[in-house]
């Protein structure tokens, strides 16, 4: 592999590593996802059933609480979340200038759409630093906006609260009249660099986060609360609350008219929460209601405001008893479904791994540009890696075609990008090298049309074969002549010594041919190589319907015109090479030629010319 593959690889390689430390293989998901980890699951609810089943009401309750309140926070937190990001966003608009913040027309459109896509959200509002704002609120049937030239008694806290926040914040809970509801509020600041500008507030009221809890079903009540026992959302206020002001925007426990939740602190019951917290923020307390028994539970979060939320609901104890004898009898299917479950996970590991793994072979194949190695893969049981393997194959097939027509360092670069975008035309430093067979139109007319092209793939090949070693890109074949470059697509900070070596390699490769042919009773090919180095533009050059990646300049023509200047020598060894003293110089290789005098190569003056040989005598016939 020449040295861009072996950079390519290796940084195929490097990703594919980090790829590794990051996730699982394919191979080592399907054995633990199928295999061990069905095992583990399976295996650990049964244990768990066994144990449920022996354990008391209380137990039980603690044990299958905590999804049923993980189910209120989610709710929570899918109601308050757009608010947040919608904040959040309308922030870094203002902030990177997207939307100019004297603009009030701008923002009560942007403030209504926004309303728009969060339906949870009750009202959305930018205040300014001067205490003026423009706000935008819904209704049930209608949305409003509108500009607030005098400062709300609560613009100014807001501003304070929203200037010390490095980010979004929950802020207080308050009573807007406007909108005739409690509200909870998020606040963003909006900052240009280090200069305040003001806050983005969003609003949600608490009638449509009590709308958002789980419905009531007769056994359990979905509730939130603050820490010193007001009501932030219960199903009594889906409607709205009643007695609310901004003086007391939330409802004590004794307000909603819920009994059950008003015993949820009775003063032991109280004491055990403030003192037996678990690790994970789970509490749970059984309570006493009128002849029934009733389980509280519920988590602290203190995610949503300045003071933490208790989040959760009560259940009728009664509601555990049937539930015992059902786990008594999933304790013996899961059994059965852990046994069948993993002979199907052995069954379907190996469906799946054995089209994955030839995939993944090819694919790595692919990315060597190694074509050969890609055997064509076979179907697969399942429809879609089936259909997947079929369009892999037919895509290795066009692969095989392009790299027959495109430099393959060309194609490493483009398989790089992902696009052509990155290879638009630019001025680099490159070495450049022409080839041409001296006679080549006298050694034509001598072979059929078929032998000229025979002769010509395998005089192709050699040169290929050496310019390939050498990370070099082969631009094109004209007639009998070759151009290749260095030095792009890929940045080669040695492209005028990679440029000499192949040169030099291309000169020994004639000359082992020529001994075939002197075998066999042919005539010698003898081959002049012109080579130079200097600024070229490099990129795509030409229609839009069709580009090519070339070089263009200069250094192009006289590269040309060196490989020329080779006619004038008594051209009886295998392969003279001409090349100018940048490239030679660039190289290292100065001591390696001997100087032709100055020539006249390109409209830019004469300069100097050598002809580049192996360690060995060089020719003594000057130029003429």
């Amino acid at each position: 592999m020449n040295a861009v593959g072996e950079r390519t690889a290796a940084r195929l390689a490097a990703l594919r590593g980090r790829g590794e430390r990051l996730r699982l293989s394919i191979a080592a998901t399907l054995i633990l996802g199928f295999g061990a980890l069905v095992v583990i699951a399976v295996g650990a609810a049964l244990l768990i059933t066994l144990v449920a089943a022996q354990a008391n009401t209380r137990e039980l309750l603690r044990t299958a609480a905590r999804q049923h309140v993980d189910a209120v926070v989610a709710s929570v937190s899918a109601t308050l979340a757009p608010a947040r990001a919608q904040a959040e966003f309308l922030a870094e608009l203002i902030a990177a200038g997207e939307i100019d913040p004297a603009d009030n027309n701008r923002l009560k459109t942007v403030l209504l759409g926004a309303l728009a896509a969060a339906p949870q959200v009750s009202g959305a509002a930018f205040i300014r630093t001067d205490m003026t704002a423009v706000r935008a609120s819904r209704t049930d049937s209608s949305f409003d906006s509108r500009i607030s030239r005098a400062p709300r008694p609560d613009s100014r806290q807001v501003l304070a609260a929203a200037k010390e926040a490095r980010g979004p914040r929950w802020g207080r809970i308050l009573y807007l009249p406007e909108l005739g509801d409690t509200q909870i509020t998020l606040l963003a600041p909006v900052r240009r660099g280090e200069h305040f500008l003001g806050a983005v507030v969003s609003v949600v009221s608490i009638a449509n986060l009590s709308r958002s809890l789980p419905r009531p079903d007769g056994n359990s009540v979905a509730f939130i609360l603050t820490e010193d026992g007001r009501v932030v959302a219960h199903p009594a206020l889906v409607g709205g609350p009643r007695g609310v002001s901004p003086d007391k925007p939330l409802l004590k426990l004794t307000e909603i008219g819920d009994p059950v939740l008003e015993r949820i602190w009775s003063a032991p019951d109280r004491q055990a929460f403030r003192q037996s917290s678990e690790d994970d923020g789970f509490f749970t307390h059984v309570a006493d209601v009128a002849g029934e028994e009733y389980a509280f539970l519920y988590r602290r979060i203190a995610d949503y405001g300045e003071t933490a939320w208790i989040v959760g609901a009560y259940v009728k104890s009664s509601v555990a008893m049937p539930l015992i004898d059902r786990l008594r009898w999933a304790a013996v299917a899961t059994s059965g479904i852990l046994l069948a479950s993993v002979l199907l996970s052995v069954l379907l590991s190996r469906a799946i791994l054995r089209p994955v793994r030839e995939l993944a072979e090819g694919a790595e194949a692919v990315s060597r540009l190694d074509f050969e190695a890609v055997p064509p893969l076979k179907g697969a049981t399942f429809r879609e890696i089936d259909a997947a393997m079929g369009a892999f194959n037919a895509m290795v097939g066009g692969l095989r075609l392009f790299a027959t027509y495109v430099p393959r360092s060309l194609v490493r670069r483009l398989m790089t990008l992902q696009s052509a975008s990155g290879l638009r035309p630019e001025e680099r430093e490159v070495t450049v090298l022409f080839t041409d067979i001296a006679g080549f139109t006298e050694m034509s007319r001598r072979l059929t049309p078929l032998r000229l092209a025979a002769f010509l793939n395998r005089h192709f090949g050699l040169l290929g074969r050496a310019i390939d070693a050498e990370g070099g890109t082969i631009d094109k074949y004209i007639g009998d002549s070759v151009m290749a470059f260095w030095g792009a697509p890929d940045r080669q900070g040695d492209h005028a010594a990679r440029g000499c070596r192949a040169a030099l390699a291309i000169a020994e490769a004639v000359r082992a041919d020529n001994e075939r042919r002197s075998r066999k009773g042919r005539a010698p090919v003898r081959l002049r190589i012109g080579l130079h180095s200097g600024p070229a533009i490099v990129g795509n050059i030409g229609a839009p319907g069709r580009i090519n990646y070339t070089l263009v300049g200069d250094t192009v023509n006289v590269a040309q015109r060196l490989e020329q200047l080779g006619k004038r020598h008594a051209h009886t060894q295998d392969a003279v090479i001409v090349a100018s003293r940048a490239v030679l110089e660039r190289a290292g290789m100065l001591d390696q030629a001997r100087s032709l005098g100055s020539q006249e190569v390109s409209g830019g003056g004469p300069m100097e010319v050598f002809e580049l040989a192996p360690l060995q005598p060089l020719i003594s016939k000057a130029v003429g």
